[in-house]
């Protein structure tokens, strides 16, 4: 398996995946943090494009990125982001104090959490009364035409048993977290529908991020490392022909909002 592939994941996700997904979203989660927010935790951080975006609405507010992997710490490590520290550890386990910070939120990564219970608890813990949580994640795969484009061309080049490439990211629910954040001792969950467009990005930067700039490169070089040019020309190519030059399409996920009671 190539290693230095591996390597360079977290840096492709930040340079093509950041735009193609996750930062227009990351600006409109950064402002449902209240102004004069001073401490925020961002769970699952990855590269801390998030955080970015929370440094650069709150002035003069402290961010803290929590993340267990360390590859895409390095990665936001590389980022010159004064007010900030970086963390490896998991979200079912923060190793913060009680009522520590003003505000938790999550860009994408709540489906990816071990147990959503177990951190939406830590979460509350780690809150101050009043604080508040905000997290995105996505609308079905349907409503995400770039993703469900790249998704369904990628398969073609694994007719049997193909990976599953996008799955996983779209399969959360939003009254799934509803219901948890009430559990877990929240109130005034309010869920709200997004639709944004995705900054401009080349279709051959995009088909290298989804297809090198995700984990799921790990499984494609597991079954057969030579289709990898292919299957990037091939994701290039078609959403060239579906989206144009540079891709700007829409995105429809939502965010989900509570206060720590």
């Amino acid at each position: 398996m190539d290693r230095d592939l591996l390597q360079a994941i977290p840096a492709k996700y930040e340079r093509f995946l950041g735009p193609l997904f996750f930062k227009p979203f990351a600006r409109v989660l950064a402002g449902h943090v209240p102004p004069g927010s001073e401490t925020m935790l961002d769970l699952a951080c990855g590269t801390g494009i998030l955080a970015e975006e929370l440094l650069a609405e709150h002035s003069s507010g402290y961010v803290i990125g929590i993340d267990k992997s360390h590859s895409m710490l390095r990665e936001a490590l590389r980022k010159p982001l004064l007010r900030s520290t970086w963390v490896q550890g998991v979200a079912e386990r923060l190793p913060f104090a009680k009522g520590s910070v003003d505000g938790v939120v999550c860009g994408f990564g709540l489906m990816f959490l071990s147990s959503l219970p177990e951190s939406m608890r830590e979460a509350r813990r780690v809150l101050r009364p009043d604080g508040v949580f905000a997290a995105t994640i996505w609308n079905p795969i349907e409503r995400n035409e770039v993703a469900r484009t790249a998704n369904e061309i990628a398969r073609e080049f694994f007719r049997t048993d193909p990976p599953p490439f996008f799955e996983a990211p779209y399969a959360m629910r939003p009254e799934t977290v509803h219901d948890v954040l009430n559990e877990t001792g929240f109130h005034r969950v309010d869920v709200e529908q997004l639709v944004l467009l995705n900054d401009p990005v080349a279709p051959w930067d995009a088909a290298v991020g989804l297809m090198e700039g995700n984990p799921i490169l790990a499984r494609i070089l597991e079954r057969d490392p030579e289709v990898l040019p292919k299957l990037v020309e091939g994701v290039a190519n078609g959403l060239e022909s579906r989206f144009g030059s540079p891709i700007v399409a829409s995105m429809s996920a939502c965010v989900i909002s509570a206060i720590r009671s």
